[in-house]
């Protein structure tokens, strides 16, 4: 654009100026003003390496500089790990996502109150057939049903709130990844399934087959969504994380608190362990490579 004049009264309420351009990989900017320098950077990859490199070169050379992320304002704050000053309200380094040191500048403008979400018709279906179901089946267990006998009916509530509150998870909008959602079965299923094991008296079938069963969906869902995330380089540490969370602790806990051989199925959820977490090393192995790099800073 060239340069550009501005009239005197102008000049003291001006700080300096900045360009961004949108690109579908990387794009620079480059504006003076002053004394300053402003590089404007757009960067549309996943890996932020090249990036805290230059940075990095620029510190180690002294040159005197800080970053702004976002269009924020100049008072800045500092990462330890990449030694660089971050301006504006950002609360990670834009680099390495490391907390930053510093006081936070105050904000700019008021506070946007998001809307809140609409429950879905689907959540409300959903909930309302549940917990319906839940009725009828306590009317029946309670009143119509006489003499002693075992109350199944708070099994079918449990699992009617289960379902109505994974429902809500759902069907809200932006609310839940393919991730935390299979999480979110384990945990929940498994918890039902063991206390109506409890509570049934089923001599432990839920630990030692539906749970492992479960596991080993968990673990089957964990691999696939491992290649259609396009997120992947950000999670892949809790992918592995999850992987060996499901498969490979529960068999070491019960090995050492048994001291014999655990059911078949946990042993099946060991081996489907180990080779979906072999093949998340071998097919995904740079971007989590570059995941331990960058959290390690190495």
């Amino acid at each position: 654009m060239g340069r550009i004049p501005l009239q005197k009264e102008l000049q003291p309420y001006i700080k300096g100026f900045t360009a961004f351009c949108s690109s579908p990989t990387a794009f620079t900017t480059v504006c003076s003003y002053g004394d300053d320098l402003v590089l404007g950077t757009t960067w549309a990859f996943r890996s932020t390496e090249m990036l805290k490199n230059f940075y990095r070169c620029l510190s180690a050379e002294g040159v005197g500089y800080y970053t702004v992320c976002n269009g924020g304002g100049w008072r800045m704050k500092t990462c330890p790990h990449c030694h660089i000053q971050v301006g504006g309200s950002a609360q990670y380094c834009p680099l390495c996502q490391n907390p930053l040191v510093g006081t936070p500048e105050p904000d700019r403008y008021p506070k946007v109150v998001p809307p809140a979400r609409q429950t879905s018709l689907f959540y409300r279906i959903a909930a309302f057939v549940l917990l319906g179901a839940a009725v009828i089946c306590g009317v029946v267990d309670y009143i119509m049903t006489e003499g002693r006998h075992m109350h199944w009916s708070l099994l079918v509530l449990i699992g009617a709130v289960g379902g109505a509150d994974a429902a809500a998870r759902t069907a809200a909008p932006g609310a839940a990844t393919p991730l935390s959602c299979c999480s979110r079965f384990l945990i929940g299923t498994s918890l039902i399934v063991t206390f109506a094991d409890y509570y049934a008296g089923w001599n432990g079938i839920a630990i030692d087959a539906i749970v492992p069963i479960l596991c080993s969906v968990t673990l089957v869902l964990n691999f696939i969504f491992a290649f259609v995330n396009r997120r992947f380089t950000e999670n892949g540490l809790v992918y592995l994380l999850l992987n060996i969370v499901v498969g490979v602790v529960p068999y070491i806990g019960l090995t050492l608190r048994h001291s014999v051989r655990p059911p078949m199925a946990w042993v099946i959820c060991l081996i489907i362990s180990m080779i979906t977490f072999l093949g998340l090393v071998i097919f995904k192995g740079r971007s989590l490579l570059a995941e331990f790099e960058k959290r390690l800073h190495l």
